[in-house]
């Protein structure tokens, strides 16, 4: 028979697994910053509720039989709790979003970051974009920045074509990237040129009504301004993009315009330095290796071995 471990890493299924590991982590560091800790705010305990109630459902309600739904009843209540299944999995990076700012980062590391930009191009490009400022430039920008609400679409359409295997593959690699990308916020604090380097901006960045809106919901649903390094508004959509890529080339003609103009707008609208670009590519190429060959360990170990 295998070991305790074993049976429960089987059980809980791969992605699950990636969870725990990380909440370990996540763990440890609380231990290690016990006392900077704002321990009065409430936030701080949902992450680990969040994870016992996912692996609750998912060890209840989720193991169902995948054989005998011929039935069109159970075929529709299949679909449904894989649906459920699939956004719960994403929960845990909603609510530890939630958190970055109670660990009471106050050592900023902006001006390391302008210092990379500096060296890069000679100037952080946000305060080089202000020569280029136009009310018809700001809009688009601001549309290309509020495209990240539309992730959901891709999955629409791998869910219509039924892709659930790329799916589940998507959904490891997403939140890989934001578990390494929510350690680095912690460790590396950087609120942005928009917040830090206010006073070196010359210009009003312009715009109209969707600017406007843009920067009231983004004002409105980030909890945290210190979530910059590295940019996961541009890295959601490089890896997203990567894997629509491997099912279907054409894909490209509508993500990689996409993605580059999402790219610009992190710049232009001040929310990024352009090293946090460069910090997301790095952890796109990462999260793709380690998707690959930990797809291929957890096969080779948990799915084509036999008990013995």
């Amino acid at each position: 028979m295998k070991g305790f471990l074993y049976r429960c890493f089987k059980r809980m299924g791969w992605i699950n697994t990636l969870s725990a590991c990380f909440y370990i982590i996540y763990f440890i560091v609380m231990v290690l910053t016990w006392q900077t800790l704002r321990w009065n705010e409430l936030q701080l305990v949902l992450p680990l509720l969040a994870l016992t109630a996912i692996y609750a459902v998912g060890w209840g309600i989720f193991h169902y039989k995948k054989k005998g739904n011929s039935n069109p009843v159970r075929e529709l209540e299949y679909q449904r709790k894989r649906f459920i299944k699939h956004f719960l999995w994403m929960m845990p990076i909603i609510i530890i979003y939630e958190n970055i700012r109670f660990f009471g980062q106050t050592n900023l590391q902006d001006p390391l970051m302008y210092r990379a930009d500096q060296w890069l191009t000679g100037e952080i490009p946000s305060i080089l974009a202000q020569h280029i400022y136009s009310n018809l430039l700001t809009e688009i920008m601001s549309f290309s920045y509020f495209i990240y609400f539309f992730t959901p679409l891709p999955f629409i359409y791998l869910y219509c074509k039924k892709k659930f295997k790329l799916i589940e593959k998507i959904l490891f690699a997403i939140l890989f990237s934001h578990y390494i990308a929510l350690m680095l916020y912690i460790a590396l604090p950087v609120e942005g040129p928009k917040y830090y380097y206010a006073s070196d901006f010359t210009q009003n960045v312009g715009g109209c009504l969707f600017t406007d809106f843009n920067m009231w919901v983004y004002e409105t649903v980030r909890s945290s301004t210190t979530d910059c390094f590295p940019s996961m508004h541009v890295g959601l959509f490089l890896v997203i993009s990567y894997y629509l890529y491997r099912y279907n080339w054409r894909t490209l003609y509508f993500m990689v315009p996409v993605t580059l103009m999402m790219s610009a707008s992190t710049l232009y609208l001040r929310y990024h330095y352009l090293i946090d670009i460069i910090a997301a590519i790095f952890l796109v190429v990462l999260t793709v290796l380690f998707t690959r060959y930990s797809s291929k360990w957890w096969k080779r170990t948990f799915i084509n071995s036999h008990d013995v």
